[in-house]
């Protein structure tokens, strides 16, 4: 069990750095477009800014519909049934 925890947590860390490399060359590609079309820093900066954090916003939440999604799918999210008393209570696990 500690090997696969161990991996999750690698794999967290490894993709959050590579996002935020990808969206840091996006984000100055953006910049240097701005800047090279005539516009002023503090306006190509905000440019370049905004389309990094659109497209860190779009793949948070296609992230997380695909996670709901993928979970609702497999029945890994808790569902509750009445007991004969009519109070819920959590399904036992598998």
């Amino acid at each position: 069990m500690r090997y696969r925890l161990g991996i999750v947590n690698v794999s967290q860390q490894v993709s959050a750095a590579l996002s935020v490399a990808v969206l840091g060359a996006v984000s100055t590609n953006r910049t240097a477009t701005l800047l090279a079309r005539g516009r002023s820093v503090p306006e190509a900066l905000d440019g370049g800014y905004r389309l990094a954090f659109g497209i860190a916003l779009v793949s948070v939440v296609v992230g997380f519909g695909l996670g709901v999604a993928i979970l609702k799918g497999k029945g890994a999210l808790p569902s509750t049934r009445r007991s004969a008393t009519g109070r819920r209570r959590r399904l036992p696990k598998r």
